[in-house]
């Protein structure tokens, strides 16, 4: 299922996902349906691979605190 891009951003900053991490939609499409289809490890492994390329990023950041937790 697409992300809608004016759905809040996971990074939690009140910003919509068109507005905070553009870049980083279909990436994050990627991750949900990873994550509904419990695959839990492929999906920390692949926010592992988009963390070196994008730094620093609430969304990724959320997420993956999301699956450890």
């Amino acid at each position: 299922m697409a992300i809608d891009p004016y759905s809040p951003c996971p990074g939690g900053k009140d910003k919509k996902v068109k507005f905070c991490c553009p870049d980083l939609l279909g990436e994050l499409e990627k991750i949900q349906r990873m994550v509904e289809g419990e695959q839990h490890h492929a999906c920390l492994d692949y926010i592992a691979q988009l963390e070196q390329k994008f730094p620093d990023r609430a969304c990724l950041l959320t997420t993956k605190a999301i699956l450890q937790g």
